[in-house]
């Protein structure tokens, strides 16, 4: 599931304890509009979580449908690090 990060970082929002949450854009996209994204990152190669635990959690909020919770986009990991990327 591991490809290259396509978006480029715009600004941060916030921090926690294992992930950290900043506005990006897509590099390259036909859209003219190139909507921002917020794109969680949380680092799993400090050992507080797994790549299981992120993919699972991400593959959760992706399911969910309703109007209060910002829908998932895409989910990916590098060696390091689980994404998940969301409409802002």
């Amino acid at each position: 599931m591991e490809k290259k990060n396509p978006y480029r970082k715009v600004q941060g929002i916030g921090q926690g304890e294992f992930s950290k949450s900043r506005v990006w854009r897509v590099e390259k996209t036909d859209d003219p509009n190139k909507a921002p994204l917020a794109l969680k990152t949380t680092s799993v190669d400090k050992g507080y979580l797994t790549d299981e635990q992120v993919v699972k959690e991400a593959a959760v909020l992706k399911q969910l449908r309703h109007p209060n919770i910002v829908r998932t986009k895409e989910i990916f990991t590098s060696n390091t690090d689980g994404f998940q990327v969301s409409n802002l």
